[in-house]
Formats: structure tokens, C-alpha cells, sequence
């Protein structure tokens, strides 16, 4: 194997590196029959301690990637104003979860 090729297969490597093993998740909020996406909203993630382990935002889709150890989390979201408090249960799958704002 070449040089190049090795470099080549490292850039790969850490490009795709983000994307593994964190979970996605997509908030909403439900009025009615209507669901609207929680987006560019901040996320403070807490240990059972209250202690923060992860801060972010999400896109304008209310999709936001949390890399943390197994478990259940809480989460505070900011949107429109008011802080809502959710519970977030992380278990290492690819799989999409979805939360809805109470």
C-alpha cells in the first residue's frame, strides 16, 4: 500500500469518525393535529449527578447527535422561550429517536 493510499483511507477514516457511535435524536412539539420540529434549539444533557456531560444545539429539524455512555440522561431544551425537561435514554444505536416536548 502506498503513501497516498494510506492517507487517503485515514481522511476517510476521520471524516466518518463523528458520525459512529452517537445517538440521533429529533425533537418536536405536537399542538393539536400539527407537529413542528424543535430547531436551533440549545440541549444541556445531565448525569444522574446534575452534572452536565453534553451541550449542543439542534438543526433546523430538531435532530441532534448525543455521544454518551449508555443510560438514561436528562435533558433541558430551550425553545421559544421556556425550558422544557426531558428524559433521554441513550443505548448506542444508529436508530432515530424521537422526543416530543410535553
Amino acid at each position: 500500500m502506498s503513501l497516498s493510499e494510506v492517507i487517503v483511507r485515514c481522511g476517510v477514516v476521520a471524516l466518518l469518525a463523528p458520525a459512529i457511535g452517537r445517538d440521533p435524536f429529533q425533537l418536536v412539539q405536537r399542538s393539536g393535529a400539527e407537529t413542528f420540529y424543535v430547531g436551533y434549539s440549545p440541549v444541556s444533557v445531565l448525569d444522574s449527578n446534575g452534572h452536565t456531560v453534553f451541550q449542543g444545539s439542534t438543526d433546523k429539524y430538531g435532530r441532534i447527535r448525543i455521544d454518551l455512555p449508555k443510560g438514561s440522561y436528562r435533558a433541558d431544551v430551550m425553545y421559544r422561550d421556556q425550558r422544557w425537561t426531558l428524559t433521554l435514554k441513550v443505548d448506542g444505536s444508529q436508530q432515530l429517536k424521537t422526543l416530543t416536548l410535553p
